[in-house]
C-alpha cells in the first residue's frame, strides 16, 4: 500500500547447450556456452510517487551476459591424469537509479592445467593456472580495474591408515597489483564408529 514494489519486475531470456564427449578409457570432455538477457524494473508501482519529491522513482538494471568454457581429462600411460579447465565471459550492466544511469562491462578469462599421479599411499596433484578480471565502468571510470594472477599450486592427500587420511597443499599467486600470495593448507579427516570429523587449519586471500 506505500507504492514501492517490494518485489522487481523482471524478463530473463537463457540459453545454454552442452556437449559431452567420453572414449570409455577415461578421457572426457565437456564444452558449455550460455546467453542471459535479463531486466529487472522496480522502485514506485505505475501511478505512485514518491512523498518526499512528488515524483515516481525507478530502479533498474539490465544485464547482458555471454560465456563460454570446458573442461578435458585424459590419461597418460595408464598413471597420469591430465586436465585442462578454461572459461570466458563478458557481462555488461546497464544501472537506473532514477534519472541517474551507470553502465558497465565485467571481463573474465581463466585457465588451469594439471597432472595427478598416485605413489604408495599418496594422491599427489600439481598444476598453472592463470585468470584474468576486468572491471570497465563507462560512466565512473575512476574505480576501473585490471588483475592478472598467475599461480601454481599442489596437493598430496596420504592414506595414513583406513580410518586417518591427511592432506597438505599449497598455492603461489602473483597478483599484477597486490603482489605474491602463498596460500598453505593441513587437513586430516577422520573416519571412526560411524562419525566423519575433519580437522584443518590454512590461510588465503581475496
Amino acid at each position: 500500500g506505500d507504492g514501492w514494489a517490494d518485489v522487481a519486475d523482471y524478463s530473463r531470456g537463457v540459453v545454454r547447450p552442452r556437449f559431452y564427449w567420453d572414449n570409455q578409457k577415461g578421457a572426457t570432455a565437456l564444452l558449455t556456452g550460455g546467453m542471459v538477457y535479463e531486466d529487472r524494473s522496480g522502485g514506485t508501482v505505475p501511478g505512485a510517487v514518491l512523498p518526499a519529491t512528488g515524483q515516481s522513482y525507478i530502479e533498474a538494471l539490465n544485464t547482458r551476459r555471454y560465456d563460454v568454457g570446458g573442461n578435458v581429462q585424459w590419461v597418460l600411460g595408464g598413471q597420469f591424469v591430465l586436465t585442462g579447465r578454461f572459461s570466458a565471459s563478458d557481462q555488461e550492466h546497464r544501472h537506473q537509479f532514477g534519472d541517474d544511469i551507470e553502465r558497465d562491462r565485467h571481463e573474465l578469462l581463466f585457465g588451469e592445467v594439471s597432472v595427478r599421479g598416485t605413489a604408495g599411499k599418496n594422491t599427489w596433484v600439481a598444476g598453472f593456472a592463470d585468470q584474468r578480471d576486468v572491471f570497465q565502468p563507462h560512466d565512473t571510470p575512476r574505480f576501473a580495474y585490471t588483475y592478472v594472477v598467475p599461480g601454481l599450486f599442489a596437493q598430496d592427500d596420504l592414506n595414513v591408515t583406513s580410518w586417518l587420511s591427511v592432506s597438505a597443499s599449497g598455492r603461489l599467486d602473483f597478483h599484477n597489483r597486490y603482489g605474491t600470495f602463498f596460500s598453505p593448507r593441513l587437513s586430516a579427516l577422520v573416519r571412526k564408529g560411524g562419525w566423519t570429523s575433519r580437522v584443518s587449519a590454512g590461510q588465503g586471500f581475496f
